[in-house]
């Protein structure tokens, strides 16, 4: 077996909700985890490879989708999936007791701070730091 699919075969059982299960959101929001990773791995030693940051973009995107199904239909497992996930609780604060909040903020920032800094790899900007000039 090859490498990515002894990876997508603990994927599958770290996640999985019964035991045939391999296309819950559960798994799904996992595996996109696992792609996205390996392709910021890979778009931080090619800088130019803009078709491929493209689908990271797409990507993030669908995890973001699957994530909030998951939050609005099954709490307890948006919990469990976002616990087992390194840096997913940024995504939301959700459960928080009063006691643990200034930790969890503190794990939310470090987490954006994270995403942000490898976003900045991949985004074009614009000459002018992105921003379109005002004509006055």
């Amino acid at each position: 077996m090859s490498r990515i699919t002894e990876n997508k075969d603990k994927i599958f059982e770290g996640f999985r909700v019964h035991e045939k299960d391999t296309g819950s959101a559960d798994v799904q929001i996992a595996l996109l985890t696992d792609r996205i990773n390996r392709l910021t791995e890979h778009l931080q030693k090619n800088k130019k490879d803009h078709s491929s940051r493209r689908g990271l973009l797409m990507m993030v995107g669908q995890r973001r989708r699957l994530l909030d199904y998951l939050h609005s239909t099954h709490a307890d497992r948006y919990q469990a999936v976002t616990k087992n996930l390194s840096c997913a609780s940024w995504f939301r604060g959700f459960g928080a007791s009063s006691g643990s909040r200034g930790m969890l903020r503190n794990q939310q920032s470090l987490c954006r701070n994270a995403f942000l800094f490898r976003l900045s790899h991949f985004r074009l900007t614009r000459p002018g730091g992105g921003m379109a000039k005002r004509r006055v």
